[in-house]
């Protein structure tokens, strides 16, 4: 908004907002319009209930009606453009990102590196990005980053947290996984190929969902799945303040991690990070406590 504000956005033909269940992101989608009336702006809204067939139906009609509207407004000037072939690009990208993940997992990779890959992975081109991600997985296979064997095994657990400056701590080299919405859970899933979009529609809600979504048991089965799969000692519980989605999740997930005997450290933030300092004495201590 900044930027537009003071520079304009000339070169930019439109915006896609996908609010979900943020009244934030939809009174901003709001906003844009009014103080930029000329851009094509859409809102894209995903179901809150992710597992019936009536939240299919729903997102169906949603990805036909954007597709609508895409055509309408670009895609008579762009006929070379083709659903399915960005599908199948973005595709590439997350099967790319989960190799850096496993190797994250693996110890051959820092956390740090794969949470930088993911921002630029989210601003450059996908077709850059694929080719960028293909050589990191080679170089890191000739010369993996030198790694903590014998340390705790963290897993960062969380919805919307997106300021990635946190994880160049040394304490979160012992960051094996993650279950955050910019994260792991961002790209741990395949789009079918086609452009059939029932199947489309359900490939995304059979995703672990968000903390906006209303399916706890799926969220919480899945972040199960995920400390024994990657053999986790330890969870960070890493959220937004004033957030409520992210507030409202923590006490149901607190319980399934007491019950399965599973150290947890609960840590409140803001986007910028005020107070980093003590968050990495509050993580240090945590690691110490874990041996």
């Amino acid at each position: 908004m900044d930027i537009g504000l003071t520079q304009g956005y000339e070169s930019l033909d439109g915006l896609l907002f996908s609010t979900g269940t943020c009244d934030s992101l939809q009174n901003f989608s709001d906003i844009w319009k009014k103080v930029f009336p000329d851009q094509w702006v859409y809102n894209l809204i995903f179901p809150v209930l992710t597992d019936s067939d009536l939240a299919c139906d729903y997102l169906q009609n949603e990805f036909e009606t954007l597709i609508e509207n895409l055509s309408i407004q670009f895609l008579q000037q762009h006929p070379e453009i083709r659903l399915s072939h960005g599908i199948k690009l973005y595709n590439i990208k997350r099967a790319n990102l989960l190799k850096l993940a496993e190797l994250v997992s693996t110890r051959k990779l820092k956390y740090f590196t794969l949470a930088k890959l993911l921002l630029i992975g989210d601003i450059l081109p996908v077709e850059i990005i694929n080719e960028n991600f293909d050589w990191k997985i080679k170089k890191t296979l000739e010369n993996p980053a030198e790694s903590l064997h014998d340390s705790p095994r963290i897993m960062l657990v969380g919805g919307m947290f997106d300021n990635y400056t946190i994880f160049d701590l040394p304490e979160c080299d012992h960051v094996v996984a993650d279950d955050l919405s910019f994260g792991t859970r961002n790209f741990n899933f395949q789009i079918p190929e086609n452009s059939f979009l029932q199947r489309y529609s359900q490939a995304y809600l059979d995703r672990v969902p968000d903390p906006t979504a209303f399916d706890m048991e799926k969220r919480i089965n899945g972040i199960e799945q995920s400390i024994k799969g990657h053999k986790i000692d330890g969870i960070v519980l890493l959220g937004q303040k004033w957030c409520d989605p992210d507030a409202f999740e923590f006490v149901p997930i607190q319980n399934r991690l007491k019950s399965l005997d599973v150290p947890f450290l609960n840590i409140e933030t803001t986007p910028e990070l005020s107070n980093k300092q003590q968050i990495q004495t509050r993580l240090s201590a945590f690691i110490e406590m874990l041996g």
